[in-house]
């Protein structure tokens, strides 16, 4: 006979999973009726995750390990969100920041010597493909070339291709896209702008540049001093977007009557009225929802194969783009 797992219970009981893992932990938050239930029906079907403690049925919490780089905005966002889902299954989050730790195997194994019970990996730097994962794992990101992981990835065609259709309906001609850093992510955005901009009929000047408010400050002054000044400045994230838009008020150039800046991750200082950049949302929560969602179910013996959500984007039109009221 298989091992009776959590989405067993859940099958048997008509329960969601995230309800039967907090009866099982005799979770406050259930009805007592239902946590008995719950657990007797565990007890009767062999259900091996239960443990006896001071004659009551619980199973014991679960630990997330999640790796990310905290100097990027976004990766904060998905952390705090990320924290508030596995929170609510009562389960608990430690957090790895890649940089500090020198790369993601020596963050990986930071986590795993805690003991946790699952990964969750926000675009990782990957370069060996035969890296060893000794617990179930969940990427956010474009792609990994980890094997056998779960990904949860934004889609994005339809935000660029909004951006694509943006820039050709206010008629501007020399469009510049500030590339992001050497990998997956990078790349994936990047292919998504140029296709869609094509498809559009405008052809896009690609430039080398980052993911931080210097890289895209930086690349801005070296772009202005050797090209024609673009109307349109489409950009690898906020932070670069950021940077961007301060070379240009440097320059003394206005922001969008001059140049029209747009970003990409809809970030909280990105939305702010001192930047209000135009920008293309990820929907951040609905990822980090599915991400704990299927760790959740990877913890408790869902083993099947590799799973891949894909999650739509969206422009958001603000200030640094023609057409939108000034706000007050």
């Amino acid at each position: 006979m298989s091992r009776v797992t959590l989405r067993d219970l859940a099958g048997y009981t008509g329960l969601s999973l995230s309800t039967v893992s907090l009866a099982l932990r005799d979770s406050p938050r259930i009805a007592p009726k239902t946590r008995q239930r719950v657990q007797e029906i565990a007890e009767e079907m062999g259900y091996r995750g239960l443990a006896i403690n001071n004659g009551t049925h619980k199973v014991r919490p679960k630990h997330v390990g999640l790796i990310c780089r905290i100097e990027q905005e976004l990766h904060v966002d998905y952390y705090r969100k990320i924290s508030k889902f596995i929170q609510e299954n009562d389960d608990s989050l430690l957090l790895e920041d890649e940089t500090t730790a020198g790369g993601f195997a020596q963050a990986m194994r930071n986590l795993v010597g805690l003991k946790v019970d699952a990964l969750i990996a926000i675009d990782p730097k990957v370069t060996n493909r035969t890296t060893t994962l000794p617990v179930p794992t969940l990427v956010i990101g474009q792609d990994s070339i980890l094997p056998n992981v779960d990904l949860v990835t934004s889609n994005n065609w339809s935000g660029m291709r909004q951006v694509s259709g943006l820039v050709q309906q206010q008629g501007a001609r020399r469009v510049t896209y500030l590339d992001g850093p050497a990998g997956i992510s990078a790349k994936a955005r990047r292919d998504a702008f140029v296709q869609t901009a094509f498809e559009h009929g405008i052809s896009a000047e690609v430039v080398s540049a980052g993911d931080s408010v210097d890289a895209g400050f930086e690349a801005t002054q070296t772009l202005l001093k050797t090209a024609p000044k673009p109307e349109v400045l489409v950009c690898y994230n906020d932070h670069c977007a950021q940077g961007a838009l301060m070379a240009l008020l440097r320059a003394g150039l206005s922001v969008p009557e001059d140049v029209s800046v747009i970003g990409y991750d809809n970030t909280s200082v990105g939305q702010t009225k001192t930047f209000a950049i135009t920008s293309v949302d990820r929907d951040s929560t609905r990822i980090a929802k599915l991400a704990v969602e299927t760790t959740s179910d990877r913890m408790n013996g869902n083993r099947e194969a590799a799973r891949k959500h894909i999650v739509e984007t969206q422009l958001i039109r603000r200030q640094t783009t023609r057409g939108v009221a000034p706000a007050h």
